[in-house]
């Protein structure tokens, strides 16, 4: 009974090994994977003429207009959500309500 009991831990721990290594193996070659995709990306991205559109979701002012004004202008492009002169030139979006 304790030969039996021996060979069967045995058993599980070289089981134990397999998956181990292969969840290992899964997991080094998912980095890898990904890796690989984010750098094609980066790469595809330096182009700007590839970049199409972006969005932004956040909720009523928590600053998508500045955000995004701040991504263009790093991209050496101009202010095109502020309209209105003042409003470029202090980089903020000036609301105003007419009656």
């Amino acid at each position: 009974m304790k030969e039996n009991t021996h060979r069967i831990d045995e058993k599980l721990d070289r089981i134990n090994d397999m998956v181990n290594q292969t969840a290992l193996d899964t997991e080094l070659h998912h980095d890898t994977l990904v890796d690989s995709i984010v750098d094609d990306i980066r790469s595809l991205m330096n182009k700007r003429k590839n970049i199409r559109n972006m969005f932004v979701v956040t909720h009523v002012e928590h600053g998508k207009l500045t955000s995004t004004d701040s991504f263009v202008c790093k991209a050496d492009e101009i202010h095109f959500t502020d309209t209105a002169k003042d409003e470029q030139e202090r980089s903020i979006t000036i609301k105003t309500t007419q009656d």
